[in-house]
């Protein structure tokens, strides 16, 4: 069953890195692509957040600028109707041109950054998978 003969002869013994093919430091160590994707993914996920957190300050600053727009034009008392009308145009024509000159411009590159960034871990886990 077990041969209980110990071979003192050093010749017969298999080193671990003959008998498992694989086991070498070389095949161990994390080669430059996965570094660069690892960093890649790293660098659009911290990205995103930023524009996201960006994106949504916009469209909070934007909500109470207009409130407050409004709120200073509707206080004052002394103004006529067409002179209160007027203000209502200018500042909302103000408030809605700033707007979409900053949301046409954080928008696309926000979700651009967001695309990459789940793509890329999309990858990372589909390769971790095989």
């Amino acid at each position: 069953m077990l041969d209980k003969s110990t071979s003192s002869d050093t010749s017969t013994r298999v080193s671990l890195e003959d008998a498992v093919e694989n086991f070498s430091s070389s095949s161990t160590k994390i080669n430059p692509e996965d570094k660069r994707q690892t960093f890649n993914t790293y660098l659009a996920g911290g990205l995103a957040i930023l524009l996201w957190s960006s994106l949504v300050t916009v469209v909070i600053l934007h909500y109470i600028s207009a409130s407050s727009i409004s709120q200073r034009i509707f206080d004052e008392s002394s103004s006529s109707l067409e002179e209160i009308e007027s203000k209502v145009d200018k500042a909302s024509a103000l408030i809605d041109d700033t707007a979409k000159t900053i949301y046409s411009f954080l928008g696309p590159i926000t979700a651009a950054i967001t695309g990459f960034y789940y793509r890329n871990v999309s990858s990372r886990s589909n390769l971790s998978d095989d």
